[in-house]
């Protein structure tokens, strides 16, 4: 599949301009259909009929198993979830914690993460640690290692940060850990979907993500990975442990991260709609993918430098990696006025950014369905807005 075949599956370009698949992506043609076909089938046959179950249980599991794929991971270490926050929530309430323990988060982490451990904390009377990013990956990883202590419990940093578009170096972070013998958990809600990712290649021990960002799936569906050896260590819910008896191997799975997280009845339709946006994905190619949308941040970056006010959050290429969020803040202008000039890009241009609110700026996250044509109009637009 060509990105302009995938371009022609949104709907939404006819519409608008969107820069805003950071937050949530708009639904493929193919991924709606999908959705819809099992829903209707549901409607007709009943949810609870057994020859609907011998059909749709087959599809739900082969669309884990292209997740898994895509992951280079195995079935048996994936859970769904509704989202990235409800995963790591559940990965955080299936851990033990005491007083005295300690989590290390970096500078980058999501609104939904730090309250998350502020909770935590109080609590359990534990101590959260914020780790700065710095401006290159060896400073942070530098300063992570001062960090870490014998009561550090647990390591917690996003993949790619919501709030600047830079790639933490995950995969060295795991590594540490490990010498440490400190789990770690990976934030990949800005990852999955814009590149591609190895959960074998970065070694680390949970790893969650939503669906409905850069994979183009469904809203209501996202994974926790949680890897082999941390299962018998993960339990959120009150669940019996496993044991020999015939009653229990009768009613309980054998161990696996689903078996862990994955409770009560839930919806067939939004695995196997997910699972579509993965055959997707994969056709296009995420190295496609990456190539695209890096190429729409390289124009951005350089049409949005010709504007005096445009201070760069999002760091240079040449210090970190970066991604497809992009973020800046205007000087001398208030959050108020960042709100104005996004309503104003909307209702006078249709065009959609985001206000992200954490730096009083703005982020702009152009996917693999957008085109350099559209970047071209966004920075015009701006630009005029800007100088009026």
């Amino acid at each position: 599949m060509t990105l302009q075949e995938f371009r022609n599956q949104m709907p939404i370009t006819e519409e608008c301009i969107y820069f805003q698949t950071g937050t949530a992506s708009p639904t493929p043609g193919e991924v709606l259909d999908a959705v819809d076909r099992i829903m209707r089938f549901q409607s007709r046959y009943g949810p609870a009929n057994p020859e609907m179950r011998e059909q749709l249980y087959p599809q739900v599991f082969e669309a884990k198993s292209k997740l898994a794929s895509l992951l280079n991971t195995s079935s048996e270490e994936l859970a769904w979830v509704t989202n990235t926050t409800q995963g790591m929530q559940l990965i955080v309430r299936g851990l033990s914690w005491k007083e005295g323990d300690e989590v290390v988060i970096s500078s980058a982490e999501h609104i939904s993460s730090r309250v998350m451990w502020k909770g935590l904390a109080q609590r359990y009377g534990m101590t959260v640690t914020v780790v700065p990013t710095g401006e290159t990956d060896e400073t942070f990883l530098d300063a992570l290692k001062k960090q870490m202590t014998a009561r550090t419990r647990l390591i917690s940093i996003s993949h790619v940060s919501t709030l600047d578009g830079r790639r933490l170096p995950v995969t060295a972070v795991s590594a540490l850990a490990r010498e440490q013998g400190i789990p770690t958990l990976i934030d990949g809600a800005q990852a999955i979907g814009q590149f591609p990712v190895d959960l074998r290649e970065i070694g680390c021990d949970f790893y969650t993500a939503s669906g409905h960002k850069w994979l183009f799936g469904p809203v209501g569906l996202g994974f926790v990975y949680v890897a082999r050896p941390q299962l018998p260590e993960i339990s959120p819910y009150i669940i019996p442990e496993p044991e020999d008896s015939a009653d229990y191997q009768r009613y309980i799975r054998p161990l696996s991260a689903g078996v862990r997280i994955e409770l009560g009845t839930s919806s067939s339709a939004l695995p196997i709609g997910l699972g579509t946006a993965v055959d997707l994905v994969s056709t296009i190619g995420l190295e496609t993918i990456e190539a695209h949308t890096s190429g729409l941040v390289e124009q951005l970056r350089t049409g949005l430098e010709a504007i005096d006010e445009v201070e760069f959050v999002t760091p240079e290429p040449q210090m970190v990696k970066g991604s497809a969020l992009l973020s800046f803040v205007l000087r001398e202008r208030d959050a108020d006025a960042i709100q104005h000039i996004v309503r104003t890009m909307l209702e006078r241009h249709r065009i959609v950014i985001k206000h992200q609110q954490e730096i009083c700026g703005i982020r702009l996250s152009p996917a693999c369905f957008n085109t350099d044509q559209e970047v071209a109009v966004f920075l015009r637009s701006f630009q005029e807005m800007m100088a009026a």
